[in-house]
């Protein structure tokens, strides 16, 4: 990372602060965090199953962030709660949200609180291994389908359902593994009718089965195939208040209609994240004469009207634009526009200075650093790939392969690009792997290998683990030499300087430090990611001051790793905490 660069995570609205430490030399203090926040109100990660209440609010298993959101009929955010399990939710007559994981059943008042929660692992009745979906019926009892994991081996789950009254007490089953009527294999959906019926997505043989309230077969629908009526994976199943039968075809990116006995009636969704599309969509919901579809791979949900026609849709996607997954780096163009490397979505996002997002493109690997050099390309590298990109994300040029050759890489993990467009990366290899190429290679603008230094060791011009470069003004190169606990100085020749740092958590010392950069005083500033905090550094490695300690609030560090100083301002990418957090030195 170069003077001028920062990491940056970018957030709807920006929060200011007080919070202030003083220094040697000066006041750090918190100013604002950038960055969509991932838990923030209407984010989803994989949301399973949704479910509508007598007042017509809408309900969503949010399942990756183990919580329960409720939404307005207009699909504004209501509230939202944790839970201990959140892979599927139902609400009984009195308003009371049912929960599941895999192993436990859970019923909270919609304020959030618990009121009871029952089952243990195991395969005896009452217990569970592999919960998928819960109802309850119009007399309050529950229940719930579970399904077997036979890649394991026998013994691990039943493919059942179980009854339970209202108090968690256990009634009764059926179902086991099987082909036949009332035989089920991998059932991932259940819902009841105002009947009693039971209805069950029977998901491994691809049809529908109906049992009456005596827990009786009374058919099935449906077998494997595309065509009107057929099924790939059916994982949700609801019935309106006409007794119609709605199916979400997850492997078919649709839902289904059928009538009261079966017979096929409409579909409508193709594969794609358009509205009116699905992306692995599971649970599904009928009130009145609409119909919500949990669209999971979306991270979001859909509301049509019995026609198939979209009314609107709710949720932001952790996935969307704004939304950053292990950013890694960032740099900075002569706009003051921000370029990151979303590591996790495999892709680069470009935001402008106010924090907007701007465009994004994917990168043929997960990007581990990037910079832009004077022309305003995007150079990114992977572990064993530099790529060039212009702004639109035409590929320009790429170069590297596995290995330990010349121009060669193993585990490429930091880029820089100095004033004269010379490009420096460097390659950190593990000792387990009997790999000795841990060093700093440097190629010309066509990526055309120049030279090289540096080895596997603990020594001057040695290196462990390195994971960040920077290069100064003046053409000096400074390493973040993560495995030895210091960062390293080199000149523009590339002979060793200095090097500075023990391990340790007193001041000077690092745990695994990951980030660095260089002021315009030359002064260095580097994160320490083991001790959650950033260190500060005079041209010739004097310690300055610190700031930072574990935690999730303002001016705490969750493994922070990219750092930026820009005028008096320095961004800290907090990584494990998903956010970048901007702070002065004043």
């Amino acid at each position: 990372m170069r003077r001028g660069r920062f990491f940056l995570l970018v957030m709807l609205g920006a929060l200011v602060c007080s919070v202030s430490i003083a220094s040697a030399e000066c006041t750090i203090s918190f100013l604002h965090q950038l960055g969509n926040d991932h838990l923030g109100s209407g984010v989803f990660s994989e949301d399973r199953d949704v479910a509508v209440d007598s007042k017509g609010n809408v309900w969503v298993a949010d399942t990756g962030h183990s919580r329960v959101q409720e939404f307005n009929s207009s699909g504004e955010f209501v509230t939202k709660f944790g839970v201990s399990g959140a892979l599927a939710l139902a609400i009984d007559s009195e308003g009371n949200i049912w929960t599941v994981d895999s192993k436990k059943v859970y019923e909270y008042k919609q304020t959030g609180e618990l009121i009871r929660s029952f089952g243990t692992e195991g395969e005896g009745n009452g217990q569970f291994e592999f919960v998928q979906d819960i109802a309850v019926d119009p007399s309050g009892n529950v229940w719930v389908v579970e399904k077997s994991q036979a890649e394991i081996g026998e013994g691990f789950g039943k493919n059942r359902v179980q009854e339970f009254n209202s108090k968690g007490e256990y009634l009764n089953q059926f179902g086991k593994e099987g082909t036949g009527n009332g035989e089920f294999k991998s059932p991932e959906g259940i819902a009841i009718d105002s009947e009693g019926n039971i209805l069950v997505a029977d998901t491994g043989n691809n049809r529908y089965q109906e049992f009456n309230s005596a827990r009786e077969f009374v058919r099935k629908v449906g077998t494997k195939g595309s065509e009107n009526g057929q099924f790939k994976e059916p994982k949700g199943i609801a019935v309106d208040s006409e007794g119609k039968v709605w199916v979400v075809d997850s492997g078919n990116s649709r839902v289904e209609r059928f009538s009261a006995k079966g017979s096929y009636l409409s579909q409508f969704g193709t594969k794609g994240d358009e509205n009116g599309q699905f992306t692995s969509p599971r649970g599904v919901a009928v009130s009145g004469s609409n119909v919500w579809v949990a669209d999971t791979g979306s991270d979001r949900v859909q509301e049509f009207n019995f026609s198939g026609e979209f009314v609107r849709k709710f949720g932001l996607s952790v996935s969307g634009p704004g939304f950053l997954l292990q950013p890694r780096d960032v740099a900075i163009d002569s706009k003051g526009n921000a370029w990151v490397a979303d590591t996790g979505h495999s892709r680069v996002q470009e935001f402008n200075s106010s924090g907007e997002f701007v465009t994004q493109f994917n990168v043929a690997d997960a990007p581990k650093a990037i910079d832009l050099d004077s022309e305003g390309n995007v150079w990114v590298v992977s572990e064993t790939k530099v790529r060039k990109y212009k702004a639109n994300g035409e590929l320009i040029l790429s170069f590297g392969s596995a290995g330990q050759g010349n121009g060669q890489f193993w585990e490429a993990s930091g880029i820089a690009v100095d004033s004269s467009g010379n490009v420096w990366v460097v390659d950190s290899v593990e000792e387990f792997t009997g790999f000795s190429k841990t060093r700093v290679q440097k190629f010309n603008s066509k990526g055309e290998y120049l030279s090289q230094f540096g080895k596997q060791g603990t020594e001057n011009g040695q290196f462990k683990l390195p994971q960040a470069i920077t290069v100064d003004s003046e053409g000096n190169i400074l390493v973040a030499d993560t495995g030895n606990n210091r960062y390293q100085e080199f000149n523009s020749a590339s002979e060793f300087v200095r090097k500075i740092g023990t391990k340790g958590s007193e001041n000077g010392q690092f745990v695994e430090p990951k980030g660095i950069a260089v002021d315009s005083e030359s002064k260095v500033w580097v994160t320490d990611t083991g001790n959650n905090r950033i260190e500060r550094f005079s041209a010739k490695g004097g310690y300055l001051n610190k700031f930072g300690s574990k935690g999730d609030e303002n001016g705490q560090f969750t493994s922070p790793r990219g750092i930026a100083v820009s005028g008096s301002n320095i961004w800290v990418a907090d990584t494990g905490n998903n956010r970048v957090q901007e702070l002065s030195c004043l």
